[in-house]
Parts: structure tokens; sequence; C-alpha cells
């Protein structure tokens, strides 16, 4: 396995024939503000707490792959993040070594500092993506069960804490108010399930609620979280108390647009779905032939398109993947093979 940094540059655009601008589009998006976030071109997983995976700067006109810089250990799970100054947030880990860091590069690949997160026997493969906040720090989770904070600007450890069970996901999100939010995998043996929990900036528990919670994204108030536990489950982000819930939702991950619409996976029943604001369904669109996982995010572009992979078996050979293009209100949808 390759053990550099790869920066993969991308590009947006809407797929359908009668592309809009944003301005003309019904469904036009905007960036939502988020005081305790950093503002920077990718601040944490999937850009925002929307899940939107959408950067609204002007991207650039190919699809370059750079090799930025080579940390000579381990390996990256996780996704990095992009800082004010343009500086480059990301993890490292090797199973059965002693080595995981969080290390900070410049755009040109210059080794601004790396920070060891390993003490106390927390080494493992890191799936975690950094997320960057307004008043300059990283917060990152390991499978040990830490989640440590950071000084962006030195890689000087701020707080770590244990939250007792490991934490696999990519997911640490932040509240408007800066309460950081994360969710542990619970111990099976113990009878414990998924924990939710809520986070101070000074990294001290709020509370913790368990009932096999999965990911987590913002409504566009941030008074409402959505997580996901064989269903859809709507909670209040002060306390995470179950508002409503609602079955059509079988994936990982979720996003939100302006309008607080809600769009997501069914992978069991191999459909995309988009809910109302109070949980009821707004429209499902059937993917015929096509396998949709768990783990993948849709995304959404300026003019409120979605965006996903889906995939085709083909024998026993690799699956073929196929980008699906579905417009904000249902009524229209096309696959591109990639």
């Amino acid at each position: 396995m390759k053990r550099f940094l790869l920066l993969l540059i991308l590009f947006s655009c809407t797929l359908f024939d009668n592309d809009e601008k944003q301005d003309e589009s019904p469904f036009a998006q905007e960036s939502v503000d988020w005081p305790s976030l950093a503002d920077s071109p990718w601040p944490m997983f999937r850009h925002d707490p929307q899940g939107t995976g959408r950067f609204d700067g002007i991207g650039p006109s190919g699809n370059s792959v750079i090799e930025l810089y080579n940390p000579s250990i381990g390996f990256n799970m996780g996704s990095a993040a992009v800082g004010g100054n343009d500086n480059i947030y990301f993890a490292v880990s090797a199973v059965g070594d002693d080595n995981c860091l969080v290390i900070c590069v410049s755009t040109n690949g210059t080794l601004l500092w790396s920070t060891d997160i390993c003490e106390d026997d927390n080494f493992a493969e890191i799936s975690g993506a950094p997320l960057l906040t307004i008043d300059g720090k990283v917060i990152i989770g390991t499978p040990r069960g830490y989640i440590y904070c950071l000084d962006a600007n030195s890689g000087e450890v701020v707080w770590n804490v244990d939250t007792g069970y490991p934490l696999y996901s990519s997911y640490i999100t932040i509240g408007i108010d800066g309460t950081i939010y994360t969710w542990n995998s619970g111990s099976w043996l113990e009878g414990i399930p998924n924990q939710l929990i809520a986070l101070n900036s000074d990294g001290e528990i709020l509370w913790i609620n368990e009932d096999n919670n999965y990911g987590i994204t913002f409504n566009i108030a941030g008074d409402v979280l959505y997580t996901n536990q064989g269903r859809l489950i709507a909670r209040s982000s002060s306390d995470g108390s179950v508002l409503w819930e609602s079955t059509l939702s079988r994936s990982l991950y979720i996003l939100v647009d302006n309008d607080d619409n809600i769009y997501g996976l069914n992978i069991i029943d191999n459909f995309l779905y988009s809910l109302f604001p109070d949980g009821s369904e707004r429209w499902t669109i059937q993917m015929d032939s096509l396998t949709l996982d768990h783990t993948i995010a849709p995304c959404i572009d300026i003019d409120g398109n979605i965006h996903f992979i889906g995939l085709k078996s083909v024998g026993m050979d690799y699956p073929e993947n196929y980008l699906i293009s579905v417009s904000n209100d249902g009524s229209n949808y096309i696959k591109t093979y990639l």
C-alpha cells in the first residue's frame, strides 16, 4: 500500500441538459454560516455539519493527482481537512506499530508539524478526519476511544479525553455553539450499544446517549441532529432526545439542503430518498440494477442536484461504478458510467 498523501483535485458540474446558473435554479444552494467551524476551504469531513460535500470555491480544470507529502510511516484511512491558510491536516497510522501521527503540511508539501497521539498504548488504525474550529483547534478521534484537541498552528496537545470505547468513525462534528459531537462503538461484550457523545470545547463530556447511534448530521438551524440506527432518528442537539424517526433510511450518511430537506440511501431496498424536515416522505427513487453501499455519502451541488456512487455487479469481476445524479425534486435522474 502506498504511504504518501495524495492531493486529489476534482471539479464539480451539473450533469443535466438544462443546466442553469445558481441564481436561476429554484433549488439553488448557499453556504451555511456556522460560527464555531473554521472559515476555510474544507474544515471537516464532508465539508460541513450538513454533509453537503460541496466546496464553494473555483475548482481546477482537470483531474490532476499530486504526490504532496510522504510521511514514511503507515497510511491514511480518513480524509484530510484544509485550514484558512490552506494548510492541510491529516492523520497516519500503522497496525501493530506505535506510530500514529496528526500531520500538518503546506500546499507545497512542507512539513509544518506532526504530533504523536499514540500515548498510553493509544495506537491503531486512525480512520478519523480532523475537524478545524474557528478558534484554531484541530479535533480528531482515535480507534482506542480518545478524542484529541490540538493547536492548529503548533500541533501542541491542548486536551484529550477517553470516551471509553473505540471511535472508528470519521465523524466528529461541531454545533453552532462549539459543542463537539461524536459516536463510539460501545461494547458488545459489555452490552453497551453505540454511544452518541457531546463534549464542550474544553473536552468535558456533557452527556451520553446509548442508542446505537451512527453518523451525525445537523439541520440548518443547528438545533436538530440526525443519527442512524437502522432508521433515521432526529434528535435535539441539546440533550440527544428523540424528536421523530423514519424507517426509510438504511445507510450511514445523509445530507441536508438549504430548505432542511433530508437526503439519504436505503441500501436494503435499494433506493434514494428525500424527507421533509418533519420526517415525512418527500420522494423516493428506486435504483434499478444498482447496489448501494452504506459507506457511500451523497453530495449536493450549487443547483441542488444530488450526486452519489452506485455499483453494478458484473459476474465475478469487480463491479462497475456509476455516478448517479438526481434533480432536487426527484423528477429526473441519470447515471454515468465511470
